[in-house]
């Protein structure tokens, strides 16, 4: 009988115990946040020279990127985010590259290309104006063309100007009677005499050396 008693105790001290136990809460799911994107400075060392011609950068830049019109970008100093950020917007006389005209791959390419070139190479020897000359690249950039039109005039959401077929006074005709949808071609806001020298440029090919 005492043992039997013992044995009761022993139950109920137990039941007891589990009855006092904290019920242990299920194990928190903390989110996983994926790190920012960042730029990837490898790149095509030979596919980024290839560009750099074939895009005209060696016009402004030099053929070694050691500086002309535009700054020298021979080992860069510029952060590829940075560099990334030039390409992308419009710095006259340079004009804007948008992602149709060079990838995200392209300019990681150029980035390669430029930070691997000697930065000692003496700069080359900007291009000599006449007088009232103003670079016709300038003129195409200061205007907002190179937004629509292409870097080069080689067309973009509009139509391609490089080599105009027409006249100036088509050139400006067709500028006007288009202002009410694009308002930037607006000849009370342009210049209508720069606009000429605009054309004269565009006509002859859109050289980034020349004046118009």
């Amino acid at each position: 009988m005492r043992r039997l008693a013992i044995i009761l105790l022993l139950a109920l001290t137990l039941a007891a115990c589990a009855e006092a136990a904290p019920t242990p809460r299920p194990t928190e799911v903390v989110p996983t946040i994926a790190p920012e994107p960042t730029f990837d400075p490898a790149g095509d060392v030979r596919h980024g020279a290839v560009l750099f011609t074939t895009w005209r950068c060696d016009n402004c830049h030099g053929g070694l990127a050691e500086g002309r019109i535009g700054p020298p970008l021979a080992q860069t100093r510029l952060s590829p985010v940075d560099f990334t950020e030039a390409i992308r917007e419009t710095r006259p006389p340079k004009p804007a590259f948008s992602e149709s005209e060079l990838s995200e791959a392209d300019v990681r390419d150029l980035y390669a290309w430029v930070v691997s070139l000697d930065a000692g190479v003496q700069a080359a020897a900007a291009p000599v104006l006449g007088e009232g000359e103003i670079l016709g690249m300038q003129l195409y950039t200061e205007s907002g063309c190179d937004r629509c039109h292409g870097a080069f005039a080689q067309g973009g959401s509009a139509a391609a100007l490089v080599g105009y077929p027409e006249d100036a006074a088509a050139f400006l005709l067709a500028m006007s009677s288009s202002a009410a949808d694009v308002p930037e071609h607006d000849l009370e806001v342009l210049d209508a005499s720069l606009m000429r020298r605009l054309h004269g440029w565009l006509q002859a090919g859109a050289d980034p050396n020349s004046g118009c």
